[in-house]
C-alpha cells in the first residue's frame, strides 16, 4: 500500500494517499467455552450412533472446548474481516474440519471498500493437529489511469490445542 501511495504522490496525486495505508487491526477472542450437553442434543440426529456415544462420553468429561475469534483491519478506505470458531481438546485444535463431532468455521469478508477494490484471495486454515494457522488474504487494485495497479496483504492468526489464539 505504501508503494503504491508513494507512486501516486510521485504522479502528482493526491498525497493523502499515503494517510490511507495507515491500518488498524482489531483483534478479539471469546471466552472458552465448554461443549455441552445441550449442544450435543443438537447434533444427536447428524451423528451416527458410535460416534455420538463417543462424543457424549468426551463432552460429559468437559474436554471439548470452543472459542469464537475475529480480526478486523481497518483503514479510511476500506475495512476486511476474518472470523470463526475453533475447538480444541487440550491435544488437537481444529478449525474447518470435523473432529469428535465437532466442525468450526472461518470466513473472510471484505466489508467495505472506496477508492480501489478489494477481493478475497486466500481464506484458509492449515498447519499441525495441535496448531492451526488461520490466513486472510486480500488482493487490492487500484486504478491509475488506465493502468491497474494491485498488491496483495496477508493477515494470519494461529491457534493451538490449549486454546490460545494470537
Amino acid at each position: 500500500c505504501l508503494l503504491v501511495a508513494k507512486q501516486l504522490a510521485a504522479r502528482g496525486l493526491s498525497n493523502s494517499a499515503l494517510n490511507g495505508c495507515k491500518s488498524s487491526i482489531v483483534t478479539k477472542f471469546s471466552d472458552s467455552k465448554i461443549a455441552t450437553l445441550s449442544d450435543l442434543a443438537q447434533m444427536q440426529g447428524t451423528t451416527v450412533s458410535p460416534g455420538f456415544a463417543a462424543l457424549s462420553a468426551a463432552v460429559t468429561l468437559g474436554t471439548v472446548r470452543s472459542k469464537s475469534f475475529l480480526q478486523q483491519r481497518n483503514n479510511i478506505t476500506d475495512s476486511e474481516t476474518q472470523s470463526g470458531v475453533i475447538f480444541y481438546d487440550g491435544a488437537r485444535v481444529w478449525v474447518t474440519s470435523t473432529y469428535r463431532g465437532f466442525t468450526g468455521y472461518q470466513r473472510c469478508q471484505v466489508d467495505w471498500a472506496v477508492a480501489y477494490t478489494v477481493a478475497p484471495q486466500n481464506c484458509s486454515d492449515s498447519g499441525s493437529s495441535s496448531q492451526r494457522v488461520l490466513s486472510q488474504q486480500w488482493l487490492f487494485t487500484l486504478q491509475v489511469g488506465i493502468v491497474p495497479v494491485s498488491w496483495s496483504e496477508t493477515y494470519n492468526l494461529q491457534a493451538n490445542a490449549s486454546g490460545q489464539i494470537w
